[in-house]
């Protein structure tokens, strides 16, 4: 009878016991016993001479040990209940059946893997990894379903081609996931050599462990691609290669700012480009530039070409808005290439605004004659309530709108009555319809700001009384990106006092 490892019971817990196979030992005091004798090791339902199985281990003797592998303890089949052996002589002599040990095999059911998802090369359209696959937050991932069977002390071993991703334990997780680090996929897709330029096949394979055995093997083919013309960039795949040259707005007075006298032009980008010998500059290459997140061109270069020059269209500066730090960067690719080579990030202050907005008013009596008088004064305390008009444009929901105003003593407006210089103390905050319909402000109070405009009476009143009138002009600000833009002005003369010289509040 044979001695197998210690229990009757093959089961999942047999095998964590002996997770370096099933240690069988048979006895060798036979009748004239040779190391050479062959022994055929059965663990079967059927016991007998003439079993057609094939034997679960069979070889030379020797010591009358040996050991079965976990792999094929575990292919067993389950309604086996007997162990025992044959021998035979190298002269073809076959001894009897040995005497039978009973047993039971119950191992649970084994999982078999479904295939890894690649999450970035899952669309039957794009089985390909490239460059801007790595640069995903998150990098590139292996996903495992969970399938039955499965123990939390089951390990995956993640492999990429012939390079070990990692080993991770299942425990309760659903997926698995495991990031592929980017030099291992740069490190595979050069594997032939620095001058790859086409898709690498990958075949991505997750092998399941339980202990250290191989219960289950799933895999699926994709591609990678790193490959792009002109200089390696060193830290790939930082989304900006600085071995390139920072592109820049040459057409400004000041490279790389817009000012107003470039407002509604293209601008002019202007970069030299690279010199390597091993990947030189050549036709079939194509540059595209891009300003806040928007694309231009492409230009295509030629053979030995040492510097580019791109039109950027004055619609794409105007949607990326006013203010700094606006990027502006180009993107070197082989025509039809998946893989694009990013220049270094220049940041351009847009400040090429030209705004036209409407001159504020005020609802006079006789605007024909643009003359205000006291009746003209309609707020409390004559106050005056200044009409913006809407500019769905530039009067924006959430801007905010500061009224000012000038009084003068003269026609030319060179002459300032002192202490009408008037700032709305609180900027009006834009909401609801006004971009549309408009909105009023209130200039108060009406001394001094109104009262001290005009030219003032003389005392006495001389016969006949003199004219004592002022000249008055009212503007808007609205503020865009931290600065202030003026409307036009609303001018007009401005009669307070009547022939007895009595203000308004007198009158």
């Amino acid at each position: 009878m044979p001695t197998l490892s210690a229990g009757n019971l093959i089961d999942d817990a047999f095998i964590v016991r002996n997770p370096g196979g099933m240690a069988v030992t048979v006895p060798t005091g036979y009748q004239n016993p040779l190391p050479t004798d062959h022994i055929r090791f059965y663990i079967s339902r059927t016991y007998s001479l003439t079993n057609p199985d094939a034997p679960l281990w069979e070889g030379a003797i020797g010591t009358g040990t040996f050991t079965v592998p976990v792999a094929d303890v575990r292919d067993i089949s389950p309604d086996a209940v007997y162990a025992y052996y044959i021998l035979s002589d190298e002269v073809g002599n076959v001894s009897a059946l040995s005497a039978a040990q009973g047993l039971g095999v119950r191992f649970a059911p084994l999982p078999v893997l479904d295939p890894p998802v690649i999450p970035l090369a899952r669309d039957e359209t794009d089985q390909l990894i490239d460059l801007k696959d790595c640069r995903e937050t998150g990098g590139v991932t292996i996903e495992l379903k969970r399938v039955p069977d499965i123990l939390g002390t089951d390990e995956v071993r993640f492999m990429w081609n012939n390079e070990e991703v990692q080993v991770l334990p299942f425990n309760t997780l659903d997926p698995l996931i495991s990031t592929v680090p980017y030099d291992t996929i740069f490190t595979d897709y050069y594997k032939d050599g620095v001058d790859t330029e086409t898709d690498v096949p990958v075949k991505v394979e997750c092998i399941l462990l339980r202990n250290t055995t191989i219960i289950s093997r799933s895999s699926r083919d994709i591609f990678s691609n790193l490959y792009y013309p002109g200089p390696v960039n060193p830290v790939d795949p930082n989304p900006v290669n600085n071995e390139l040259e920072a592109p820049h707005i040459t057409s400004t007075a000041v490279n790389d700012v817009l000012e107003p006298e470039d407002y509604n032009k293209e601008a002019t980008v202007a970069f030299d480009l690279w010199v390597d010998p091993d990947k030189p500059v050549k036709a079939g290459q194509q540059i595209f530039g891009e300003y806040a997140g928007q694309r231009f061109g492409p230009e295509f270069v030629t053979d030995g070409q040492t510097e580019v020059t791109m039109g950027l269209p004055w619609a794409l500066i105007n949607s990326g808005g006013l203010g700094g730090n606006k990027p502006l960067q180009y993107f070197v690719s082989d025509i039809g290439g998946v893989n694009e080579n990013p220049s270094p990030i220049t940041q351009v202050t847009n400040n090429a605004l030209v705004i036209e907005m409407k001159a504020p008013e005020i609802d006079r009596e006789y605007p024909g004659e643009n003359i205000i008088l006291c009746s003209d004064l309609t707020a409390a305390g004559y106050g005056a309530v200044v009409k913006i008009p809407g500019n769905t444009e530039h009067l924006l929901l959430g801007r905010k709108v500061t009224l000012r105003a000038q009084g003068y003593r003269n026609a030319a407006m060179d002459d300032l009555s002192p202490g009408t210089a008037f700032t709305s103390p609180i900027a009006h905050e834009i909401v609801g319809t006004e971009p549309a319909d408009g909105f009023e402000m209130e200039l108060e109070p009406y001394n001094p700001y109104i009262r001290n405009i005009p030219v003032p009476p003389p005392t006495p009143i001389p016969d006949p009384p003199g004219q004592y009138i002022g000249y008055w002009k009212i503007w808007y600000e609205v503020e865009i990106n931290g600065t202030q833009y003026p409307s036009d002005e609303f001018t007009s003369i401005i009669n307070l006092v009547n022939v007895v010289g009595e203000y308004c509040e007198d009158q």
